[in-house]
């Protein structure tokens, strides 16, 4: 017992020298990202990377290590490129900010703004549920309004990140709230069904009142701010679908802000988007939920003897039931398009 107290006190010092080394790795990192930056050069160079695991390899002995090494670097290679893509510090294009909705996209987005601007306001409406409570322990939220008509003389805009069900809802208290409103208040959605929401948005924005609606294809299976992190957004794609009332000036404020976050900006038309998503990941989530009932049917027992490619497979499974149901619903006839399609194409492969 004691060689075991001695070899663990052993490699208890090592990895203190290892999460130094690493911390020190990642402050040249940052310097380089603000380089590559002023340069305009890429983030991501595949050829350094290989040879940086090239050289390392030949100091390598241990068999096991060797062989896992370039997924080890690979990781740590994801974490660099992470953290020079947030490495830019730009002005935010908004000076206080209102996140309703403090879940898993919304507490994110949070995290993702102190990260870059600690010194960034962010307000939300006063809730007693458990993800609200968390904001307010740990600080990512500044202050909390009882009132969507006192909380709109503080900020200049307003991220709504609650449930699919409520936007419409909580954008008509803010409309109704913002009518005697003289600056321009700026409010973006953060949901994953366009069609429905960017009509509302369009038939009420004007001059002292702009609704945007944004989609960031970024989430986990997990829900609730537990599980929300500051790096979420980096290098995925935030899909902007744009109406007639919107103005450019707006849309280049909202283009900065994603970018401040990480995230990449696209744009799409609101029906172009729901049939875009419905294929890449709303259809994907039922079939994996679809998938796993099926094993669990036929044969539970099956799944002790499950590998990677299984638990990658049926991921989505695991999803948000409520949120999946929202997303069912709202994206219903382009999400029932592409199955009967999937149905059809599985039967003519069943035929080949």
């Amino acid at each position: 017992m004691k060689k075991l107290i001695k070899h663990r006190t052993a490699i208890d010092e090592i990895d203190r020298q290892l999460v130094s080394l690493l911390q020190k790795r990642m402050d040249v990192v940052t310097e380089i990202g603000k380089l590559k930056r002023q340069k305009r050069a890429k983030i991501y160079q595949a050829q350094r990377e290989k040879r940086i695991v090239a050289q390392l390899l030949q100091q390598v002995d241990h068999p096991v290590l060797k062989e896992k090494l370039p997924g080890l670097y690979n990781d740590i290679f994801t974490l660099s490129r992470i953290t020079q893509a947030l490495s830019h510090k730009v002005k935010p294009p908004f000076t206080k900010i209102a996140v309703i909705g403090l879940g898993l996209l919304g507490g994110s987005l949070c995290k993702a703004i102190k990260l870059q601007n600690p010194a960034m306001k962010i307000v939300s409406i006063k809730r007693e549920d458990s993800d609200s409570r968390s904001a307010r322990e740990s600080g990512l939220v500044d202050h909390e309004y009882r009132s969507f008509k006192v909380l709109l003389r503080h900020v200049d805009l307003i991220i709504l990140a609650s449930p699919l069900s409520t936007i419409t809802e909580v954008a008509q208290k803010i409309t109704k709230a913002a009518q005697k409103r003289e600056k321009k208040l700026i409010v973006m959605d953060v949901a994953s069904v366009k069609a429905k929401i960017n009509q509302y948005f369009q038939q009420n924005s004007n001059s002292k009142l702009e609704f945007v609606s944004t989609h960031p294809m970024a989430g986990k299976e997990k829900s609730g701010i537990s599980n929300s992190e500051a790096t979420l957004f980096v290098h995925r794609p935030w899909i902007i679908v744009p109406h007639d009332q919107n103005c450019k000036h707006t849309i280049s404020k909202i283009k900065s802000l994603i970018s401040l976050v990480g995230g990449v900006p696209r744009t799409l038309a609101p029906q172009n988007h729901d049939k875009k998503v419905a294929l890449i990941s709303h259809l994907p989530a039922l079939l994996s939920k679809a998938y796993l009932d099926f094993i669990l049917d036929h044969d539970k027992s099956s799944i002790k003897f499950a590998g990677p490619g299984f638990q990658s497979f049926t991921r989505l499974a695991h999803d948000n039931p409520a949120m999946q149901f929202e997303i069912k619903r709202y994206n219903k006839n382009y999400i029932q398009k592409y199955l009967n399609l999937w149905i059809r194409y599985m039967r003519k492969g069943r035929e080949l």
